[in-house]
């Protein structure tokens, strides 16, 4: 929500005290739209990492993985800082994709165990006990 947070809270209103906010409305609904869609995802990928490796969890992180990147590119896209834009909150936007991005990519996918995660639920896969992971 990290993300989300900064681009409703802080891109997509007037907080810094400019006459308007560093995205437009038409831009915010656009960007709103595909996170909403990417937060889905997500939570699918989540969801299924539970289950452990398997196509369904990697079919489910890559879809979420794309729809970022596809979030990532209009951010991307986006001007650099207008004067309304004391904060830079565009910039924020950006550096926010790259470090979920990163996160998602180099800490969440790898930590998913071939059973599945089980201390946080009730133990998929017939776990008796959840052990502590083998890092």
């Amino acid at each position: 929500d990290d993300l989300n947070r900064a681009r409703s809270q802080l891109a997509c209103t007037t907080i810094d005290g400019g006459a308007s906010a560093p995205l437009g409305s038409a831009v915010c609904s656009d960007l709103a739209s595909k996170w909403s869609t990417g937060k889905t995802l997500l939570n699918s990928c989540v969801s299924s990492a539970f289950s452990g490796q398997s196509t369904t969890t990697t079919n489910n992180c890559n879809a979420f993985r794309t729809q970022l990147a596809t979030y990532g590119t209009a951010v991307g896209a986006l001007p650099p800082s207008p004067s309304n834009d004391l904060a830079n909150r565009i910039g924020e936007q950006k550096a926010r994709v790259a470090t979920l991005t990163r996160i998602f990519n180099e800490r969440f996918v790898p930590s998913i165990l071939p059973k599945g995660w089980c201390r946080e639920k009730t133990a998929p896969n017939g776990y008796k006990g959840c052990p502590a992971p083998a890092w």
